[in-house]
């Protein structure tokens, strides 16, 4: 894949994966992203059926290289997710995940940012409700998901702390025109004050806040002006989608 955006500039990315390892229907896959600002690599193993249960495990292992205004970050890590669909539309997940997080190029005094080299550890449950019609390009249904992570020592990780998130998304036809109505809430919470500047909450862009300068919004620095991210969240979207020409589409936010 090829793109440009006004934030990453030009952007490339290439996947290769293989879907049926020895006809045992799990599979492996190596991802590579790059752009001016971002550039990961990631590993991934799937088992789809662990033990013969209705599991699903999920093993990755990952570097990353992203470039923000108030610092630039390293992560190194791997993570283990064992998840089960219930139901039709309901997935509960379980997630164990260690990494190893640098910061460099700090654009905000040292003492804004926490610990700039830190190793997490993390054990989360989360719980996903899909109704959709379509995960692309949806025109009704309900996208819900909750989300409880513990940072321990018990686990591995250098500092401790609890991140709690959550979301809502509704769509919705207007009657029998083409038009889509889309709403969206979301609401996080971090438990304590020292938290590193990467596990913070940001807002602003086309994927948070629509009309703002990405990560732009919320607590900065007061002598850079630069973003040092949030320990609480609450973003209410409002969308109407609508189009204009075949798979050109327009959209009026709030």
């Amino acid at each position: 894949g090829v793109g440009f955006d006004s934030k990453d500039r030009a952007r490339a990315s290439f996947e290769v994966a293989h879907n049926n390892l020895f006809g045992t229907r799990r599979s492996a896959a190596l991802f590579l992203r790059g752009s001016s600002v971002d550039r990961r690599v990631q590993v991934t193993l799937r088992d789809p059926n662990l033990f013969g249960e209705k599991i699903e495990t999920l093993i990755s292992g990952f570097h990353e290289r992203q470039e923000f205004d108030s610092f630039d970050l390293r992560r190194l890590g791997a993570s283990m997710q064992l998840s089960r669909k219930v139901g039709e539309s309901t997935t509960l997940f379980g997630r164990y995940r260690l990494e190893d997080i640098d910061l460099f190029n700090l654009q905000v005094p040292p003492e804004e940012t926490g610990q700039q080299t830190v190793r997490l550890a993390s054990a989360a449950v989360s719980y996903a409700r899909d109704t959709r019609d379509d995960i692309i390009n949806p025109t009704r249904g309900v996208f819900t998901s909750l989300d409880a992570g513990v940072y321990l020592r018990a686990l591995g990780s250098e500092t401790q702390f609890t991140r709690l998130f959550g979301s809502a998304r509704r769509f919705q036809k207007l009657g029998q025109s083409p038009v889509v109505w889309a709403a969206s809430i979301r609401a996080g919470a971090l438990t304590s004050r020292e938290i590193p500047v990467s596990e913070r909450f940001f807002a602003g862009g086309d994927t948070t806040l629509r009309g703002f300068r990405f990560n732009a919004v919320g607590p900065a620095d007061p002598i850079t002006g630069n973003p040092i991210g949030g320990e609480w969240l609450f973003l209410v979207n409002q969308e109407l989608r609508f189009p204009i020409y075949s798979a050109l589409k327009g959209v009026a936010f709030y």
